[in-house]
């Protein structure tokens, strides 16, 4: 349904998250540090462009490790025979547990490709030594226009079980669910394709039934459902009621006035996977500078998915460095540069980076002398795909989506010198390539120009984007996109502390798989670590959410539609005990009245939500003024009721227009843990529909991947067994302490380490005491403190292993222990797989529990010792062995920790010898002066 998409939109943040930089009004950062998500008076949002790329991770889970199974040298003449020899003997291979069966190796050298070399197998790496002009270097030689590499399968989507309808009224883009008439036949992991139909009005609605002729009488196709095609590739990710939740947000909204969507199985048996192209030079031969019969593609991937190109560089190819064509997804192109294309200027020529597949990602790539350098360039091309990082040299055209409604692609800090970044009405360039693209990003771009528009029923967005602005009415005027922070003297916004959108995305999707302590406070407390939630686990994080109502512009469908949302009984008597005013659904504009509903989701055993945000689509209703009208979230403690004059809506509501406010709910997470969020939205405001977006962490029983770093000058403390968890790392670029109570231990799968400046502080309490246990090595440094519980008083013979591993380095640079009674030490053992502490009499200089003889000889080796530890003799600890040690040693004598009550015998008579024996030993060491 086409609504206004100049509606305000502003957003309400509970509490500020600090940032350096400026940030989007379509992208913030919340309260979690996470993302939160502005959207329209449609609910269309920016989009998450995190599950793009090679195993939907970019360039992080690109393995380095597949071996070489054969190694290929050049041959004289035609090499194509020799390597696709061993590209065969490769794909005949069993695949292994990880996905591939092996790589083939081009040593260094130069081979001569009179056809193309083809990978059809899965599991398969082709790979150089480098892309030098001294390494690897593959020449396409002949006189054909072909691709010199070709990645790919065959056959196409085989669609199975039965059509499902969505139901919602619109699905709002960059959703990830969505509601149908049955999930029977549905279950998580099915692969599915989502369709959205084309039909004549929405055509219509767009003008692309009526596209203006050439000037110079060349073919203009209008378009028309049955060459238009919206397909997206998508795999099932949860099912809760009605609702299905997808691996990817829909880059297309889904409108019941033109025909909704659907949803179906699908399989495809013939679709490779585990496919990678790294280390390589590419180069094509030709005649002249405008030739045009030779090689035109470097590398081609259709029909396959979760493939690799990087570390690449392709010369003189006509057309593209690396296309990824409709049948290819989760591609992945790193570091790929294109130098010197040879071919005519003009039309279907130089697509250097061509991703017309979906969920591909190009990125910290380089184009020189390209038309369309990052371009999306079939015909209905899906998102989300991600240009990132890149740079285009000398270009000769724009960059952009290029004909025919692509949808949802990110041109993340892109450069483009000479020419513009696009996204706009291309009318009857072409064949009548018309509304290029809906749902494009731009963000912190550079170009000469930008030609940003909004198509009907759509949009587009140019963020913090450098260079000038242009209002093209070529076919004329038309609808300017979003503008955020754009124009020549743009300078880049932030989304989470970074200039990256996609970055920050990435690290937002992240497995939460390492914390940072904050602050002070209890290990098991969520505030205490970055992440919101307590290392216990390693947690895959997913975003979900939930339309509730629907997107009508205030449409009341009747009592028994979604309208009229669910409100929890105990939240409905709460309100009316609080307001006199009566309690409505979405869509009522009367005005003087409780809009009241509580939203539901499911969470599984274990899930935490660590992030979250509601918006909500308002009017002023009833004509009365909003300025005392307010949203009230969770329950009736004051603290949760937010005024609209505090969040500052009250000047923007008005009877004209939808205004879309968003509230960031991430300093109330503990209320959201329970899976229900009450609203109640006061007084003389409607809601035509709310959308609420959750973090979701889910246990992926990994504990032992785990890293832990207690620094930033936070102190933690251990209260109870917790653990384990992978590695624990004490102190580090700054201070941090670890306290672990009486009742406290810390199990540690891996390793320890303790910095200079970290400190762990121990609690012992007789038989219970805190203590950390390692498998693997421990290292400690820094500061050991130790304290008694108020109840407790060490006596000799009490020894506490404050720390155990398989193996221990290092040794507490300070070490703050208790007082103990007159006559007792502390002994602070290092031993190889353990360190212990050990109450001990001030004479036990062995430390075997008992003062005896052979303390005395302990004693005597060392006499007249200076910087002594106590093992060395000294019982009174003042750093040399003399004889006032041996008077403590004579008053310990027979003194045991062995027995339960300590020993008074008198020194034996050989003793009081040794007394003659010391004073003997004072008159040497008495030298009088020389005067």
């Amino acid at each position: 349904m086409f609504l206004n998409r100049y509606s305000l939109v502003a957003i309400g943040v509970l509490l500020a998250y600090p940032c350096l930089a400026a940030e989007s009004q379509w992208v913030q950062t919340g309260a979690t540090g996470r993302l939160v998500y502005v959207p329209d008076a449609e609910g269309d949002r920016i989009m998450e462009f995190s599950n793009v790329g090679y195993r939907g991770r970019g360039t992080e889970l690109i393995p380095n490790n597949v071996p070489t199974i054969i190694t290929v040298s050049p041959v004289a003449g035609d090499d194509t025979a020799t390597i696709q020899a061993a590209i065969n003997l490769v794909s005949a291979m069993p695949l292994g547990p990880n996905g591939f069966r092996g790589a083939v190796l081009l040593e260094a050298g130069d081979y001569d490709i009179a056809t193309k070399l083809t990978i059809n197998t899965s599991g398969v790496v082709l790979r150089g030594v480098g892309r030098e002009s001294n390494e690897t270097v593959l020449h396409a030689r002949g006189t054909t226009q072909r691709s010199l590499i070709e990645v790919g399968g065959s056959g196409s989507q085989s669609l199975t079980g039965s059509t499902r309808n969505m139901i919602d009224k619109v699905v709002p883009v960059g959703s990830r669910s969505f509601r149908v008439d049955s999930t029977s036949g549905f279950t998580v992991g099915d692969t599915v394709r989502v369709t959205r139909p084309t039909p004549s009005n929405w055509i219509s609605e767009l003008g692309m039934d009526m596209i203006p002729p050439r000037s110079d009488g060349g073919t203009v196709n209008q378009w028309t459902s049955s060459t238009l095609k919206l397909y997206f590739d998508r795999v099932i990710t949860r099912i809760e009621g009605d609702r299905v939740f997808v691996d990817a947000p829909l880059p297309q909204s889904f409108d019941q006035t033109y025909g909704g969507g659907t949803i179906r199985r699908y399989t495809w048996t013939n679709r490779i996977e585990n496919v990678g192209i790294e280390n390589l030079r590419g180069d094509s031969d030709f005649t002249s500078p405008t030739d045009e019969n030779h090689a035109w593609e470097f590398v081609s991937i259709d029909d396959a998915q979760n493939v690799w190109v990087r570390n690449t560089l392709s010369k003189h190819f006509g057309d593209s460095s690396v296309v990824a064509n409709p049948g290819a997804k989760w591609v992945t192109v790193d570091n790929a540069i294109s130098e010197t294309p040879i071919s005519v200027v003009t039309g279907e020529r130089r697509y250097t980076f061509d991703l017309s597949g979906e969920l591909g990602l190009v990125t910290n790539s380089v184009a020189n002398e390209g038309r369309h350098d990052f371009v999306n360039n079939s015909t209905q091309p899906g998102g989300p795909n991600v240009f990132h990082n890149s740079v285009a040299h000398t270009a000769l055209d724009e960059t952009g989506p290029h004909q025919r409604w692509a949808t949802g692609t990110l041109f993340d800090n892109i450069t483009i010198e000479g020419d513009q970044i696009n996204a706009r009405n291309r009318g009857n360039f072409g064949s009548g390539h018309g509304w290029a693209g809906a749902n494009m990003v731009v963000w912190n771009s550079t170009a000469d120009s930008f030609i940003v528009q909004n198509p009907p029923t759509s949009q587009n967005w140019l963020v913090g984007s450098k260079g000038t602005i242009i209002n093209d009415t070529t076919f004329g005027p038309q609808p300017p996109g979003y503008y955020d922070q754009s124009g020549p003297s743009a300078s880049p916004v932030t989304a989470g502390g970074k200039t990256s959108l996609y970055e920050a995305q990435m690290d937002d999707s992240r497995d939460i798989r390492e914390y940072h302590a904050q602050g002070t406070g209890d290990w098991t407390d969520a505030t205490s670590w970055d992440q919101r939630v307590a290392p216990e686990d390693a947690y895959k994080v997913s975003l979900r959410d939930y339309l509730i109502g629907d997107i009508d512009n205030y449409v009341f469908d009747g009592s028994g539609s979604v309208d009229n949302a669910f409100i929890d009984p105990s939240w409905q008597t709460d309100i009316m005990n609080s307001s006199a005013l009566p309690i409505t659904g979405f869509d009522n504009l009367t005005g003087n009245q409780n809009v009241a509903f509580t939203i539901q989701h499911t969470l599984d055993a274990g899930e935490k939500v660590v992030h979250g945000f509601v918006a909500l689509g308002l009017k002023q209703g009833g004509g009365g003024l909003v300025n005392t009208d307010f949203i009230r979230l969770f329950d009736t403690d004051p603290a949760h009721k937010f005024n609209f004059s505090d969040l500052g809506w009250d000047s923007q509501i008005n009877q004209s227009n939808t205004f879309v406010g968003v509230l960031d709910l991430g300093s109330y997470l503990d209320e959201l843990q329970s899976g229900a969020v009450n609203v109640q939205v006061n007084d003389d405001t409607g809601v035509d529909w709310a959308i609420y977006t959750i973090a979701a962490a889910t246990p992926l029983n990994d504990a032992a991947s785990t890293s832990v770093f207690i620094d930033g000058g936070a102190s933690i403390q251990v209260d109870a067994a917790v653990g384990p968890i992978g590695e624990l790392y004490l102190g580090g670029t700054s201070p941090g302490t670890l306290a672990l109570t009486s009742g406290g231990a810390v199990n540690v799968a891996h390793d320890f380490t303790q910095t200079t400046i970290g400190t762990l502080a121990v609690e012992l309490a007789g038989n219970s005491f805190g203590s950390l246990s390692v498998l693997g090595t421990a290292t400690v440094s820094g500061i050991l403190n130790v304290s008694l519980d108020g109840l407790f008083t060490p006596v000799a013979g009490n020894e506490f292993e404050i720390l155990s591993a398989t193996s221990v380095s290092g040794e507490f640079q300070q070490a703050n222990l208790p007082a103990l009674a007159f006559g007792l030490v502390w002994d602070l053992a290092y031993n190889p797989t353990d360190i212990t502490l050990a109450a001990l009499f001030a004479a036990d200089f062995n430390a075997d529990g008992t003062v005896d003889n052979q303390d005395l000889t302990d004693w005597q080796t060392n006499y007249g010792m200076q910087s002594a530890k106590h093992a060395d003799g000294d019982a009174d600890g003042d750093g040399d062995v003399d004889g006032v040690d041996f008077l403590v040693w004579q008053r310990q004598f027979g003194n045991s920790s062995l027995t339960s009550t300590l020993a008074t015998n008198i020194p034996e008579p050989h003793s009081c010898q040794l007394l003659a024996f010391l004073a003997i030993l004072a008159l040497f060491a008495y030298r009088p002066s020389n005067v």
